[in-house]
């Protein structure tokens, strides 16, 4: 699923180019943490659920899936894998026995707990060597980075903004919530990408940067 190397399409013009630095990080990163979450018991499909779950226990398999943006059958198959390992439990709905909603158990919890210190862990490693300084600057080019790809036309060659109350706004807001609940800023963790699906990571402070003629 992800490989060191480049894809084979990629010219050598692209590999020197931004956006193929960012695919490789995203890649590599995310290949030595789904390695190491495997090792936990945990695959990359089934990281989703854990921490939607984590966030907001008792959710039915069709709310999982509406949140996650994931087809019904998907996310049926990757509750009973969990259900098997152990990490999840049904019960019927209260009101409705038609029902079921889905638990976290405490092997769950505790299997969610040692991913988020695994995805702690790499992120320290990821910016070993970096300074407070180089932290700030690296956070706010991101996040320049991340205004700017809202610039990008969509298919209908228009400028396209999300509706608050739609469903990518409201999984944008669950996905700061966990955050919030795991003691962490989702938005400002480099590694963010990972964790829109299995929220961790370490917090860069949303500090004052300074005056950038100062930083050096």
């Amino acid at each position: 699923m992800f490989t060191e190397g480049e894809p084979e399409f990629c010219s050598p013009e692209h590999k020197d180019s931004f956006l193929s630095m960012f695919m490789r990080i995203d890649r590599r990163f995310m290949g030595k943490c789904f390695g190491q979450m495997q090792e936990l018991g945990i695959y990359p499909g089934q990281i989703p659920v854990l921490g939607l779950l984590a966030y907001k226990d008792g959710l039915s398999q069709r709310e999982i899936a509406e949140h996650l943006r994931i087809k019904p059958p998907t996310v049926n198959v990757t509750v009973q894998r969990l259900e098997k390992a152990g990490l999840l439990y049904r019960e019927a709905d209260e009101k409705d026995q038609r029902i079921s909603r889905i638990y976290l158990t405490e092997k769950g919890k505790q299997a969610k707990e040692n991913g988020m210190k695994k995805v702690q862990e790499n992120e320290k490693i990821l910016l070993d060597g970096l300074s407070e300084t180089e932290l700030c600057l690296l956070r706010r080019m991101l996040e320049q980075i991340t205004e700017n790809i809202e610039k990008i036309p969509g298919t209908s060659g228009k400028m396209t903004q999300r509706k608050r109350g739609s469903k990518s706004d409201q999984t944008d807001e669950i996905s700061e919530k966990i955050s919030r609940l795991c003691g962490t800023n989702h938005s400002t963790s480099v590694s963010s990408g990972i964790l829109r699906s299995f929220p961790a990571g370490l917090h860069i402070q949303n500090r004052q940067c300074g005056n950038p003629a100062e930083w050096y």
